[in-house]
């Protein structure tokens, strides 16, 4: 369904212990693993303090670390402060979508009709998740790719140091889509490393 307002991180959160609880309550079921990927891995740093501690934690690729903007990006942004006077311009929906796909904010484009996602994905993507990270008492294993551009090998570094009990794997010449480009390695990793 349409969002009927902006959500911020503990929304989904609290989404998702409903549903747990959901599961446990009906089905009598249980969680063994977690997987969380990109924008996904935001919403489950905030959430792994509150779920049990013998849980198996798969991130891949995961967001949820202060972006570190490039000259370009900081200029664009900069720039973007200007959005209602230079929107006028000739062919500024034009200009702007190409700019938009070089700072690599293409999921914003397909949104941004939609005012309540609109905000959501703009909670979502300020969110910083890194004070969050000494809290998670999990084993969790970091997948990520060494050529990934939507969130850098930094992202995963910090996160390997700040999560007492992580492990870190690189995987070469790899960018962000590793779920699509490798499902195969993702699903052996994941039935090797849950107990």
């Amino acid at each position: 369904d349409k969002l009927d307002k902006p959500y911020k991180v503990s929304d989904f959160n609290n989404l998702i212990l409903n549903f747990i609880s959901y599961l446990k309550l009906s089905y009598n079921i249980s969680l063994d693993a977690v997987y969380a990927h990109s924008n996904g891995c935001r919403v489950l740093i905030d959430i792994l303090p509150k779920l049990t501690s013998n849980l198996d934690v798969f991130i891949v690729a995961g967001a949820g670390i202060k972006y570190r903007k490039n000259l370009f990006q900081k200029i664009v942004s900069l720039l973007s402060r200007f959005k209602k006077v230079i929107k006028f311009m000739p062919f500024f929906k034009t200009i702007r979508g190409i700019i938009l796909r070089l700072i690599s904010a293409h999921d914003y484009l397909k949104i941004e009709s939609d005012i309540a996602l609109k905000e959501t994905f703009i909670n979502l993507i300020n969110y910083d998740a890194e004070n969050s990270l000494q809290n998670i008492y999990q084993h969790v294993h970091l997948i990520w790719g060494d050529k990934d551009t939507y969130t850098p090998l930094y992202m995963a570094e910090i996160m390997n140091q700040k999560i007492k009990n992580s492990k870190l794997t690189i995987i070469k010449d790899m960018t962000h889509g590793i779920h699509m480009k490798d499902p195969n390695f993702l699903a052996k990793y994941i039935n090797q490393h849950t107990s």
